[in-house]
């Protein structure tokens, strides 16, 4: 996979699905876009082979849990960072606990 043809593709379409609750719902990004519109996309997690989820900030522990042995980078949009799994998770002590 290569991470910038994927950020470029995200950029253009968004993400493959999008994390709307605590339950683990995902939703294309129209659905959450007229369904969900409080719910404000802040990361976005990128499996191995290139899908991609995204979600607010407050979720992301349940979004990490739904492939957590498939996902290859994060996306931090606010700082428009982009770092793999393996950093991310290493600075994250919420995540740390549950990995």
């Amino acid at each position: 996979m290569q991470i910038e043809e994927t950020i470029e593709k995200i950029k253009r379409n968004g993400p493959d699905r999008v994390l709307v609750d605590e339950d683990g719902e995902t939703v294309t990004p129209l659905t959450a876009s007229i369904h969900y519109p409080d719910v404000k996309i802040e990361v976005i997690f990128i499996r191995k082979d290139g899908w991609s989820l995204g979600a607010h900030s407050d979720l992301i522990g349940q979004a990490y849990d739904l492939w957590a042995d498939h996902w290859a980078f994060i996306w931090m949009l606010e700082s428009n960072s982009v770092t793999t799994i393996e950093v991310f998770l290493e600075a994250s002590e919420f995540l740390k606990q549950r990995h």
